[in-house]
């Protein structure tokens, strides 16, 4: 063969490969990342300094290694042979920190606490130890592309057609590795089996660098001005400097950009890590083919440098255009309340709004290359000095746009001034070369994109979509705070006209709130462990909400200190205007102690040791929170219990399939043998554990019912459907003898598996047909299950467990109105036998539609408001669940006006007659409804009950039969 053919066959051989292997590391180098987060939040907090300090340490050891790649790179006449051994040492390092991190928890821990106090000089520890521990792998990373461009460099004619290739390649590498990890590897193989497969994926590298070198050739000459003096090699950075600054500042505006995209988008997903990841694909897939694309537009000399200044004039005006049509897309795709999960769902949302900024932003990257390339006349110096400012750039915007730009200016503003910022970046370069064409067209559709900036969409629109999930009338947004870590939005729901009820959604998932059934199991949360226990002084919160916990156990007396632990200091800062009034906020009790920190990462650092700690975190499926369902921060809990201490945990039943909510009930009592379960509220389910010994004896009646002899905390007992002390008994649902041999087939949850919780949303009305739910929710299940308890001996007196057997049969009720589809529906049936059999008010309020906030509020009407309809039927609603059934028919027969409402008061006009043993006037009552209700649809049902409970024949005149 000729030495052409040679030389042609090797350079053919090398365009092939190296991309191929900057593939394989962009996988292997992104699926580290995704799992050194992982691992960085169990040891230093997934707080917003916490994550901020690991992702800023991460960026330092890059720009490390662009550094020494740009001084390096050039100097070396084996860059591919170099690079296998950069590859391994980011294989080896990177599995190990992924392995070792999780470890360094109980060694640093003892430093930690001593900066308990002070927070900033926690932070700096937490920043030098990342960037310590992440040092070896990132600067590694850092210096691959540098090596790679000038291996292939040497077999091809130009830089910029080389550095887009591998850019482009290795970008989309990383695309891969964000799905694969989260789709597939993690959820398969662990944590720790995952490192191993990216290490492998960098071993692989190596091995194809080293087999390309050994087949082509791995002998370059050194770079011409590899040997140049240092004056020399600074003149001519010198000369490079603007267009330097050029990709520093395009690296902070797309992170900061990337930032903006990734809380709005956060609004209208489900927040899954896979989600995230999707999202994050979708960027990198942009990136990846501009790069890739402009391998191919640059191999004709000197395009590049007229090409900056309409890309970042073009980036401008296609952030503006993105977020301008994503209304429209939104609508197409997702019905009002919905959000986004299935990743082709996700990635459908995200591409109109994300992908052409990003595509620009590959071309940008390259193009720059090239131009810098010509400044400084070296391969390794350009590559390096363009990553190192990029990288840099990229750092300063991701901290400013969750530090700065949300918090200051909210998302709707950020994406104006980043907007901006790309045409300020375009100007500076429009006087760098090329046609004025490309730069006057870009320039153009830059104003026009900025003119047609829709202003007040996000509020006025957007965040509407979020929030019809909700489905409640009469509901506004009274305030949108946009921190550091979400954007909040409260919203206030009327009755009667009046403020009833108030709701956070953070992002896009509703985390808390004030109606009855939201306050019932976290109140419920503290109620039940301060009754179990002898003598609670000391409680622990981790996860504030709306504050209903918290509340509760500022309403305990008998507690003397109460710390309050959450990650976001904005959840904390509401907290005055959920509260009306302002000194009910329990975060004003001097006992309250408020702590803005990662749960997990307060537990390690934390010595005090608690009587009772609960803690109700976000969804455990959305990303980050995992890590507060596993075995292991389970065990910080008891750790941190007092002996005979007791944990409350929240398990989110309506968010979690069957499997899923074995794994963490497996995690749970594996570490708290003598678990149980209870029904809080509906599908919000409440795990107990205790750390022993037991109380000296069994809690006797008059121990229990502590709660009940305080006049407010009665008051709002009895709100919440604990009238009596028996009530919360009768909201067990399970032990360990019958939970065991529902998980015994189904492995924990822990650190290392942390996809035993599978990714998919789950809906309520396909939870209650199945039958692990609906067995579990059977009260007549429960109660024999109570009767036969070990937890139940051991803790209770056998007077007050005998007691507590009959409240099952109204918890039964209680479930079948808070889980609408676990039984029959209730009707008239049910109300009759509440009413006649129990001395219970609330339930009966619930079941007619009301409860004790509306009952409230009408008592504090003014008489103007007598004669309206919601205000009559609410007044004889409070009259029939007190019993007093002659009020109730009078207010109910005098309503008039037509349509539903006279519907309705008729109806229970005549329940009412019916209850008062006036079979004449239920039946009068009947017929008028009948006479004013046309259709007998509508009464069917109604009168079917009627007739029974009532004893009476069906007042309905029999239809006559038409002849045929």
């Amino acid at each position: 063969m000729s030495d052409s053919l040679r030389a042609r066959s090797s350079a053919d051989a090398t365009s092939i490969v190296l991309p191929g292997i900057a593939f394989l590391a962009g996988a292997a180098a992104l699926l580290f990342e995704t799992l050194w987060y992982r691992s960085a939040g169990l040891v230093f907090g997934n707080g917003v300094w916490a994550s901020s300090l690991v992702l800023a340490a991460f960026m330092a050891g890059l720009a490390v290694g662009n550094v020494l790649a740009a001084v390096a790179a050039d100097r070396t006449s084996r860059p591919l042979y170099v690079y296998a051994c950069i590859e391994i040492l980011i294989g080896a390092s990177g599995a190990l920190l992924v392995i070792g991190l999780p470890g360094m928890t109980d060694a640093l821990a003892p430093a930690f606490r001593a900066l308990h106090d002070t927070p900033l000089l926690l932070n700096v520890l937490r920043g030098v130890l990342a960037f310590a521990a992440m040092m070896v792998p990132a600067a590694a990373m850092g210096a691959t592309l540098p090596l790679l461009v000038r291996a292939l460099r040497t077999r091809d004619l130009r830089f910029g057609p080389a550095l887009g290739r591998l850019y482009g390649w290795n970008t989309l590498g990383a695309m891969l590795g964000a799905v694969a990890g989260e789709l597939c590897l993690i959820g398969r193989f662990g944590v720790t089996g995952t490192a191993w497969i990216a290490a492998s994926w960098n071993a692989l590298a190596a091995l194809l660098a080293v087999g390309l070198a050994i087949g082509v050739g791995d002998r370059f000459a050194s770079s011409p001005r590899a040997g140049e003096s240092p004056i020399a090699e600074m003149d001519r950075r010198s000369a490079g400097f603007g267009w330097i600054a050029a990709s520093f500042a395009s690296g902070a505006l797309f992170l900061a950009l990337e930032v903006v995209w990734f809380r709005f988008l956060s609004l209208f997903v489900f927040g899954t890590s896979l989600v995230f990841a999707v999202m994050l694909a979708t960027v990198l897939a942009g990136i990846g083919l501009g790069g890739v694309t402009a391998a191919h537009v640059l191999r004709r000399p000197g395009r590049a440098i007229g090409m900056l200044a309409p890309l970042a004039l073009l980036g401008g005006a296609f952030n503006w255009l993105g977020y301008e049509i994503f209304g429209d897309v939104l609508d197409q795709l997702l019905s009002p309340g919905g959000a986004a999960a299935a990743p082709l769902h996700v990635a459908a949302l995200t591409v109109p709004l994300v992908f052409p900024v990003s595509f620009l932003s590959g071309v940008f990257f390259t193009s720059l290359g090239e131009v810098i390339r010509e400044r400084l006349g070296s391969d390794g110096r350009a590559t390096g000095w363009l990553a190192f400012a990029n990288t840099g750039g990229a750092a300063l915007g991701s901290l400013a746009g969750g530090f700065l730009l949300l918090p200051g200016l909210g998302i709707e503003r950020s994406l104006l001034w980043i907007g901006v910022g790309y045409g300020l970046l375009g100007a500076s370069l429009l006087r760098s070369g090329g046609t004025r064409t490309a730069p006057a067209i870009a320039a153009a559709m830059w104003c026009v994109a900025l003119a047609s900036f829709p202003f007040g969409s996000l509020r006025d629109r957007h965040l509407l979509h979020p929030l019809g999930v909700l489905g409640e009338a009469e509901s506004r947004i009274v305030e949108v705070r946009e921190g550091r870590l979400e954007t909040i939005v409260r919203i206030e729901s009327d009755r009667l006209g009046v403020p009833h009820h108030q709701r956070i959604v953070t992002n896009a998932f509703s985390m808390s709130g004030t109606h009855y059934p939201s306050r019932r199991y976290m109140k419920a949360f503290v109620y039940l462990p301060v009754a179990l226990h002898p003598e609670p002084r000391r409680a622990l919160l981790i996860s504030y909400g709306i504050g209903s916990t918290a509340r509760a156990l500022a309403d305990t007396k008998e507690l003397e200190h109460v710390d309050v632990v959450d990650i976001s200091g904005d959840i904390l800062a509401m907290s005055d205007r959920v509260f009306d009034p302002v000194e009910r906020n329990p975060l004003r009790d001097p006992r309250v102690h408020t702590h803005v920190e990662d749960g997990r990462f307060f537990l390690q650092t934390e010595t005090s040791r608690y009587d009772l700690i609960t803690s109700e975190p976000s969804p455990p499926k959305l990303a980050g929170v995992v890590n507060l369902f596993t075995l292991e921060y389970f065990e910080l809990l008891r750790e941190r219990l007092a002996p005979g201490g007791l944990v409350s945990y929240w398990l989110p039943a309506h968010d979690l399939d069957p499997d899923d909510a074995r794994a963490i009930l497996r995690a749970f009592c594996e570490v708290f043998p003598d678990c149980t379960l209870w029904n809080a509220s509906g599908l919000d389910w409440m795990l107990l554990g205790t750390r022993g010994p037991q109380a000296a004896s069994p809690i006797d009646l008059a121990h229990f019912s502590r709660p009940w002899r305080d006049p407010e905390t009665a008051r709002e007992l009895a709100a919440l459907g604990f009238e009596r002390p028996e009530q919360l008994l009768a909201t067990f649902l399970a032990d360990e003898e019958r939970i065991t041999p529902l998980i015994a087939e189904t492995p924990p949850l822990s650190d290392d598996h942390p996809q035993r919780l599978s990714h998919r949303p789950v809906h309520v009305a396909d939870l209650v047909e199945l039958p692990f739910y609906r067995r579990l929710s059977d009260a007549d299940a429960a109660r024999a299950a109570f009767r036969r308890s070990r937890f139940a001996r051991e803790r209770l007196s056998p007077r007050l467990r005998e007691s507590a057997l009959p409240w099952f049969e109204w918890q039964g009720m209680i479930n079948r109105h808070l889980i609408p589809g676990i039984g029959a529906p209730l009707d008239e049936r049910d109300l009759v036998r509440v009413l006649e059999d129990s001395p219970l008010r609330t339930l009966p309020l619930w079941m007619l539609g009301s409860d004790v906030a509306e009952q409230r509020i009408l008592a504090g009407l003014p008489d103007s408001a007598s004669d309206r309809l919601d205000v009559q039927l609410a007044r004889g609603i409070g009259s029939l669940a007190a019993r007093d059934y002659a009020a109730a028919d009078a207010v109910f027969f005098g309503i008039r006006g037509g349509g539903r409402e006279q519907l309705r008061g008729s109806a229970l006009a005549a329940l009412s007659r019916c209850l008062l043993d006036d079979r004449a006037g239920a039946a009068q009552r009947a017929r008028q409804l009948l006479a004013s209700t046309p259709s007998a649809a509508e009464t069917d049902a109604f009168w079917q009950v009627l007739s029974e409970v009532c004893s009476m024949p069906d007042p309905r005149p029999r239809r006559r039969r038409v002849p045929r």
